[in-house]
């Protein structure tokens, strides 16, 4: 593959890089850049991409894909960062590179973007693609290209990326009906073989500091992994052609610096009084127990009471109060199917999750065979894993049950270890409610699907953190609860629509067998009775309460954005500021003698958990440490199980006192439990 290998410099190898890449889609210029060059574009590159990878690391999840990102920063696969810079700030370095951009797309020459990427040690390859897409029938010459420079020596340890020589007369998905729009995002079925053009075209090629890969947008490949210590950090500049527009680089609605700046703590610090009315009524208690139920948010409260004054009706009547009734369960379905990001005929409402586990699960496990099993977490609440367990007793399934890692948390190549062909069901929580862990759901569904088994996510607590995205996370089901994000007692479960629709519902017979639609007044098959409507139209209103926080101090950076994107930018919202009482509340807790957060104690892995605590001080029963905060300082906040069955087994105690902060707490609040905590340290024998 050496002839896609270049030697020389401008202006000789201009001509030769652009045959080259016209023929393979992508050249090697060795030594393109000095060394000189080269540390001063990476001087200049360094600081901005720290402050920005920085930034958006304290923002959870951040999500990966150039929708989910930032303005400044976008995630393209785990651990794979993309800082755009502009052009400008790179100044004469990049002249050359310019030059040779001109040659390949013949003069006619327009900047594009530029940036740095790096791949920090550990990121996996990424998933075969190609950045955009072609744009007529007929294949024709480059209409974007880019240029990457190493600014540091690139090996197989940190993951040269990788082409199929040729792929870009052959990724037309205009001209195929065999691959379609979804070649310029990273999806497992991108791969060569699927796509028809491997056959031992696949190239790679070590890259010493200041060689330069051109590559015409359209042709496919992936980074590969930094199995290395060290990040990999190469340098973009990317060049299209004056009659062509990109769409697929960057695609985020959302600027970090506008979240940065937004005033969210000042909001915390000056309103949240007058829309949680529950923290106006308590004062000065400070409210810690969210794990077991948020502060319902004032519009909740207001809607709750339109709907039963405005709304006291059924559905399905021609007077005016039953249509306020159809078109509140229309909204309501709008609204959990944009927190969720599924579809509205795939949502079911219940009287909570656990409920609707109960009702699904009977269904489901209707299906199973009898040389099936089926995996749970130990880590999770018991309606995800006693739950089904008890379910597949009765029917003498086995039960698999992951152990707690060390960190508290559910490990995916656990998981794998547990599933094999005969797995039929993984069910796993996506945060614990306990310890407050955020386990790799993704990587977890991703393990189920492999295996041809169905996954159920539980997002009860992970729901007031972070945001469960069914389609990003590729579950078959999934289940949060308003009122733990600042709504009313209700239950949301979504599943995939193939599913739902083909399951043996316990149902009265009188009742429609279908999935919800205009007219059988959107209600689903899956719902047994009268609905409540008044919570339906609260958990609406909480829903448009965090996209408000998306439109208020998310960044957002278009005029009118789907609600479901402003969603997305409220959950970077609270994540911004609870990653600030994490911080303050982890580093605050190593100071005061004799206390022990369980699970992940450590502030440089905030990121991998909520901002619920569960604690124990020496000397302390959870039941008596609980009693003095309340009593004594004015905390609430909860001890015991709280539904999981880990705790002997896994830390040798039968419970754990419970702390538990959500967006809505200031900072001085968490001082102010830190010093609670430190006073019962020190009196305590």
């Amino acid at each position: 593959m050496s002839e896609w290998v270049l030697d020389g410099r401008l202006p000789e190898v201009g001509t030769r890089a652009s045959q080259t890449i016209g023929t393979h889609g992508v050249a090697c210029v060795r030594e393109m850049l000095r060394p000189e060059e080269c540390e001063e574009l990476r001087r200049k590159a360094s600081g901005y991409a720290t402050e920005m990878i920085g930034l958006a690391k304290r923002v959870q999840p951040m999500g990966v894909g150039s929708a989910r990102g930032f303005d400044e920063v976008v995630l393209r696969s785990p651990g794979r960062y993309d800082v755009p810079v502009p052009f400008e700030l790179f100044g004469d370095e990049a002249s050359g590179i310019e030059a040779l951009a001109r040659t390949v797309l013949e003069g006619e020459v327009e900047r594009a973007f530029c940036g740095v990427v790096v791949s920090e040690p550990g990121s996996p390859a990424q998933e075969w693609h190609v950045d955009s897409l072609h744009t007529s029938a007929e294949h024709a010459p480059a209409h974007l290209v880019n240029l990457m420079v190493a600014l540091d020596d690139v090996d197989e340890a940190t993951g040269p990326t990788e082409f199929v020589l040729g792929s870009h007369k052959e990724t037309n998905h205009l001209a195929r009906d065999d691959i379609g729009a979804e070649l310029a995002y990273q999806h497992a079925s991108n791969s060569p073989e699927a796509i028809g053009c491997c056959e031992g075209r696949v190239a790679r090629t070590a890259m010493e500091r200041g060689t330069l890969i051109a590559f015409d947008d359209r042709v496919l490949h992936r980074g590969g992994a930094n199995q290395s210590g060290t990040d990999r950090v190469l340098a973009y500049f990317s060049y299209r052609r004056r009659s062509f527009t990109p769409t697929t680089h960057f695609e985020a609605v959302r600027s970090l610096r506008a979240l940065r700046d937004g005033g969210f703590g000042e909001y915390v610090e000056n309103l949240r009084s007058s829309e949680f009315p529950g923290i106006e009524a308590n004062k000065p208690a400070v409210l810690c127990d969210g794990a077991g139920g948020s502060q319902v948010h004032a519009s909740a409260i207001e809607a709750v009471s339109k709907q039963l004054v405005l709304g006291s009706a059924n559905v399905g009547g021609v007077y005016a109060t039953s249509r306020r009734v159809d078109a509140t369960v229309l909204a309501a379905r709008e609204a959990a199917a944009d927190l969720l990001n599924g579809g509205r005929d795939e949502i079911v409402f219940g009287t909570n999750a656990t409920t609707l586990n109960a009702h699904v699960g009977n269904a489901l496990f209707r299906e199973i065979k009898s040389s099936s099993n089926i995996v749970v977490s130990a880590m999770d609440h018991d309606s995800n894993s006693g739950l089904w367990a008890r379910f597949a007793r009765r029917r003498g399934i086995e039960v698999r049950r992951v152990a707690l890692g060390d960190d508290g948390g559910i490990s995916p190549v656990d998981i794998a270890s547990l599933v094999d062909e005969n797995t039929w069901l993984v069910a796993v929580g996506m945060a614990s409610n306990a310890l407050g862990t955020i386990n790799d759901v993704k990587a977890i569904c991703r393990v189920a699907r492999d295996a041809g088994a169905l996954s159920y996510v539980d997002g009860v607590h992970a729901a007031p953190h972070v945001r469960l995205d069914v389609e990003d996370v590729g579950c078959d089901f999934a289940v949060v609860s308003p009122y733990k994000f600042f709504g009313p007692h209700l239950g949301i479960l979504w599943g995939r629509r193939d599913i739902l629709d083909r399951l043996d519902v316990d149902k009265l017979e009188v009742s429609d067998d279908r999935l919800p639609r205009a007219d059988n007044c959107f209600m689903s098959r899956l719902e047994t009775g009268t609905l409540p409507f008044e919570n339906l139209a609260g958990m609406t209103a909480a829903v448009d309460y965090i996209a408000s926080l998306g439109h208020r101090f998310g960044g957002l950076t278009v005029p009118d954005p789907k609600r479901s994107q402003a969603v997305q930018a409220g959950y970077g919202v609270i994540a911004y500021h609870e990653d600030e009482i994490k911080r303050r509340f982890l580093e605050g807790a190593k100071a005061i003698p004799g206390l022990a957060i369980f699970g992940l104690d450590d502030p440089d892995t905030r990121a991998k958990r909520t901002s619920t605590f569960s604690i124990q001080i020496k000397g302390k029963t959870p039941d008596d440490l609980v009693r003095s905060l309340v009593r004594d300082h004015q905390i609430y906040c909860t001890a015991g199980t709280h539904y999981c069955s880990f705790w002997d087994a896994h830390f040798g105690v039968k419970g754990a006192a419970r702390l538990s902060f959500l967006h809505y707490n200031t900072l001085d609040e968490v001082d102010a439990v830190l010093r609670a905590l430190d006073t019962i340290a020190a009196t305590t024998p």
